[in-house]
């Protein structure tokens, strides 16, 4: 049915919509609050941790909203 009307499937969507939200939240200002949480999620995976003391929580490490943009490229 989603054929016939020319329109992908949910999970395509959602994946362009990720995308497209990335793009344009890397286009804002470095002052933006959403600006600074995805530069800050850069620095942690690669491993600039915010100090010394830092510890992610035990357990099964989550998927991060940013892996799953990489994973959608």
């Amino acid at each position: 049915m989603l054929a016939h009307a020319g329109v992908g499937s949910l999970a395509e969507q959602i994946a362009h919509r990720r995308t497209a939200a990335c793009g344009h939240i890397t286009r804002l200002a470095d002052s933006v609050a959403a600006r600074l949480a995805l530069c800050c999620q850069i620095d942690a995976s690669l491993r600039h941790l915010p100090s010394k003391n830092w510890k992610r929580r035990s357990g099964r490490p989550r998927n991060r909203w940013l892996d799953l943009v990489w994973q959608d490229c």
